[in-house]
Formats: C-alpha cells, structure tokens, sequence
C-alpha cells in the first residue's frame, strides 16, 4: 500500500468529531532512468539493510528499561529538535492486489521471506520504540492483513506500557471479517485504500474486488475504530473522473479523504511519468463543485502539508 502523504477530507453535517478535509502536496515524481529487472536486486539489497538494522534494535530489546537509559538512549529528534514520536512498521511485503503504482509486472520478490519479521520480534521492536519515545505507531505492509497472525500482533503491540495509538492501513479486501477483531484488539484508526467507485475500474488499477472493499468499509465504520480514513492515489487518465464520486462518497459515510500524489516508481511503460496528478491540479477541479479554503484551526497531521477544506458541507 501506498505511504500517506496528501490529504482532502470532506465535510459533512454533524462531523465535528474529526479533522476537516485538506489537500496536501506531495513529493513530485522524477525520470526512472534504470529498467525494472534492476528492481529486485536493489529492493534486496535494500531489505537485507533494514532487516539489519531491525535486529540490532531487536538487540536492545534483551534488556531492561533501566539497561536502556544507562546505554544513552535518548528519545529521538529532528534536526529542528522537535519529537519524534510516529513509527510505521512494515509487517509484511506480501500483498493480495496489484495496483498499477505499486508492483510493476513480471515482479514476484515480493513474498513472506525467512528474515521477516516474526510477531515476537515486533512487540520486542516496538517496546524498544517506545523506550526512544514513540507514542504512535501504523502497521502497514504491503497488505498487513494477510499476516495470519495479525490479530495477535495488534493485540500485544497495543497492550505494551507507552503505545498511545495504533493504526493500520489496509486495501480493504478482507476487513469486513477482520474489522471487529481488530478493533477489540486495540487497533483506534484503519485508513483504506480506495482509488475507484466504479467496479471494472477499481479491478484495472488493483486488482481486486471492490465489493470487499466496500463490505469492510462499513464494518470498520459498524466496529467504531476512533477513525476510519480513505486514501486515493491520483492517476492521470484513470480516476480523474472518480475525484467528485468520491469525495461525495466520504461526505456521505462522514469519512476523511486523502489524495495521495503518485510516487516515483520504475515502471515499464513509463507510467509514473504519464499518470502524474498533482494536488494542485485537483484543487483546482474540486474548487468548480465547491468552494475550498484554508483551515487553520485544522489539527496538524503528519503529512507534508495540510492546508485546504470545505467552507461548508458537502451536498
């Protein structure tokens, strides 16, 4: 699944509860000038680093919070000394679509590998975390809920002394019998994947079935997650003409909408360089159906900006 980086959310009557709808600017793609069979062995390369990183903080998982504070662990900052408190934690590379954005084809590496984290090395990895200062965290993946084991992860991460909020982003597929478990294991917020209303065009982009997808929307909204979110990849000569529908689908069903900019990818056919929609552009489209202005009593999200709502709800 794609990471979060832009946002609109609508409003609509009676939602107070959460933040209104912004539209943020994300990273702006750039030319891919090496083929894609070079992919494997660099997202390899790539993996075999982490997954060494990982285990030596899965080294300091061994000791005591008091073997923590003596060693010189100190909480985490930027370089404008602020907090660093949010951590996403990839479970798994493994996924059950394929969206045009995200696996180019003919590319099977993706897969559940020996080195994979097991659920006992991430509660230990997250307890590690919080003792750095880490209050949030989001399990994502590739698809988290194919992980067999997810309910139990969820529920020992959330049980741990310091975990003040655990989300998960999803594609939706399988959350209509997953939604409730997950909530009463200690999941607050699930954000959703939803790049089109329209069936045959949902399956051309991802792959799969957008009835599922709608199924476990209303059982995440029905299991009372504190927040459920939608998040839209913008592309170009696809769902442009989805932009509308959906943002009437979030009014309606008092969700939050994120339009996330396409990220730089190898592909093929050169398709990051032709789908591109800035959030500019869609400002400017959304602009036509209603008026769109700044919020700035808006909490602050983690994206890169978040600027841009409603001035009234959405009809």
């Amino acid at each position: 699944m794609p990471p979060d980086s832009c946002t609109s959310h609508p409003r609509s009557p009676g939602a107070s509860a959460w933040p209104r709808p912004a539209l943020d600017n994300g990273p702006k793609p750039h030319c891919m000038s090496r083929p894609v069979s070079e992919a494997p062995t660099r997202l390899e390369s790539a993996q075999a680093k982490d997954c060494s990183q990982q285990r030596r903080l899965l080294d300091l998982g061994h000791r005591s919070s008091e073997a923590l504070r003596q060693s010189g662990l100190r909480p985490l900052r930027d370089q404008s000394g602020r907090a660093v408190y949010y951590l996403r934690l990839s479970i798994t590379d493994r996924c059950n679509e394929r969206c045009l954005y995200c696996r180019p084809e003919g590319y099977h590496g993706w897969a559940q590998r020996p080195d994979h984290l097991t659920a006992a090395e991430l509660v230990r990895l997250v307890r590690v975390a919080t003792e750095l200062g880490f209050r949030k965290f989001r399990l994502t993946g590739g698809e988290p809920l194919v992980r067999p084991d997810l309910v139990e992860i969820v529920r020992r991460i959330a049980s741990l002394p310091g975990v003040e909020m655990l989300g998960l982003s999803t594609n939706g597929l399988r959350l209509a019998a997953l939604a409730r478990p997950l909530r009463q294991a200690g999941v607050h917020t699930v954000n959703v994947s939803l790049d089109a209303l329209e069936p045959e065009l949902y399956r051309r982009i991802t792959g799969g079935d957008l009835t599922s997808v709608l199924a476990g929307i209303r059982a995440a909204i029905e299991a009372g997650f504190q927040q459920v979110k939608l998040n839209t990849v913008l592309l170009r000569g696809l769902n442009e003409n989805q932009l509308w529908p959906l943002v009437q689908f979030a009014a309606d069903h008092n969700l939050p909408l994120r339009f996330i900019e396409l990220m730089p990818i190898r592909h093929p056919l050169g398709f990051t360089e032709t789908s591109f929609l800035p959030a500019t552009e869609v400002m400017e489209r959304l602009s036509q159906q209603d008026r769109l202005v700044p919020e700035p009593d808006r909490p602050l999200g983690l994206g890169p900006r978040s600027i841009t709502g409603w001035s009234e709800p959405v009809r």
